[in-house]
Parts: C-alpha cells; structure tokens; sequence
C-alpha cells in the first residue's frame, strides 16, 4: 500500500470518527481505541512508505 498524498488525511478522518471497532477483510479484528491504532498506523506508513508528497 503506498504513502500517496490523501493517506494522511484519509487516516485522520476516519480517526475523527471515533470507531470502536476495526475490521479487515482478511484478517483480526481490533477492539479498543481506534483512533490511536489509525493515528499510529499513519506514522507507521510514513515511515516505512516515505514522507507524504
């Protein structure tokens, strides 16, 4: 999955909605604070993936 331009911004606003409960498709789901993993989760794909362009 690339760092593209609307990552960070699409993170944060489904950070802003406060979920409590993350699903994918393939896979576990998370139950706890959301916001924090999405926020987390976009350090750690700026990170590996490279700065926001």
């Amino acid at each position: 999955m690339p760092y593209a331009p609307l990552t960070a911004q699409n993170l944060k606003e489904l950070a802003d909605l406060k979920p409590t409960t993350l699903a994918i498709m393939h896979g576990s789901s998370f139950t706890g604070d959301c916001a924090r993993a999405l926020d987390d989760l976009n350090v750690a794909l700026r990170e590996v993936f490279g700065p926001e362009k």
